[in-house]
């Protein structure tokens, strides 16, 4: 999984429990995950709405304010961070399998562990 901080927040809302997030860097959309990390917060959560304004939105760019409930407190100055899974790049040539893992296409035999000849084990 990878993470990208795209905002900060601004401003908490106690009693609705909505957090103001201020948009540096790419976008957020409804359904994006987010993770709101600070000194004291580590939160992560899906983006179930999105406002901008009090007017629902479904994607927020650079530059915009928005407002996101939350399902805990947050404070201000907590960076926002997009969770994106890992997906290979181009650059990567080829070299993931199917379960992210690189394979280089070396077929090397891994030894097995193998007890030794006798039923006992040395005892230290």
């Amino acid at each position: 999984m990878g993470e990208e901080i795209i905002g900060k927040v601004t401003d908490y809302f106690a009693k609705i429990g909505v957090a103001g997030i201020q948009v540096t860097a790419g976008f957020l959309s409804v359904g994006d995950t987010i993770r709101i990390k600070g000194h004291t917060t580590d939160l992560t959560q899906a983006v179930d709405s999105l406002q901008v304004e009090h007017q629902n939105v479904q994607r927020a760019d650079v530059g915009q304010t928005i407002g996101i409930r939350v399902k805990d407190r947050v404070r201000r100055g907590d960076s926002v961070l997009k969770v994106t899974p890992y997906a290979p790049s181009s650059c990567d040539f080829g070299l993931w399998n199917t379960q992210g893992v690189p394979d280089f296409g070396l077929k090397v035999p891994v030894p097995k562990f193998q007890k030794p000849p006798s039923a006992e084990w040395p005892v230290r």
